[in-house]
């Protein structure tokens, strides 16, 4: 291993009742068991927390209640507002085209204004997602065919981008699109050295030791 004095361990979480045969680690969220399951001492550590709002006050709550005291807890959020999709303005009837999500099989009209995580949400379709700003890359899916705009695609690398992945929580469409949605995400690690790194985690990302 070329870091021997850090381990990682990572969570997989479910797109509902989706089939998880392919995966043998753990699945759900960080709470207090896998904390204390998986570092040693941590009453001793420094926890360092970054991501969504949710996620971080899970964290420290479960970091709390294994006794790290609020002096060993640094937290990082994310540094964009969150965008609350229940606070629309009017909404448009127009329809820009149609989203085809391939692993359902499903299409759905996505109207004018409506991201493609909009129009997901709209007909059922999970597509997992936090920050709904643009900065997480929770949202990030492949565009089989069509093209969208998006107004921030900071989590989105220069590969990503080559690749043809998009974050559905700022792509709007611009005619029908194909879009080939995961069944399910690696969406928070645990990263253990001389002390605690507790972040989503999205594809193409490297953790480092300090």
């Amino acid at each position: 291993m070329q870091w021997p004095n850090v381990s990682l361990v990572s969570l997989l979480l479910p797109a509902w009742n989706r089939s998880l045969e392919s995966w043998s680690g753990a699945v759900g969220h960080i709470d207090a068991t896998l904390l204390s399951g998986t570092v040693p001492h941590i009453v001793t550590r420094r926890a360092h927390i970054c991501g969504p709002p949710a996620m971080m006050d899970a964290a420290r709550a479960a970091l709390a209640q294994l006794g790290v005291s609020g002096a060993q807890i640094r937290m990082e959020a994310f540094g964009t507002i969150m965008r609350d999709p229940s606070a629309k303005g009017a909404a448009s009837t127009e329809v820009a085209g149609k989203a085809s999500f391939e692993i359902s099989g499903t299409t759905t009209p996505v109207l004018v204004g409506a991201t493609i995580l909009d129009a997901a949400e709209g007909a059922g379709i999970f597509i997992d997602s936090a920050c709904r700003s643009g900065t997480c890359g929770t949202c990030r899916v492949k565009l089989m065919s069509g093209r969208v705009r998006m107004a921030v695609q900071d989590s989105l690398t220069e590969r990503d981008k080559a690749e043809g992945y998009i974050l559905a929580c700022q792509a709007q469409i611009e005619g029908d699109v194909t879009v080939e949605s995961e069944e399910h995400r690696v969406w928070q690690r645990v990263c253990i050295s001389d002390r605690i790194v507790i972040s989503p985690l999205g594809q193409g990302t490297e953790w480092r030791s300090g």
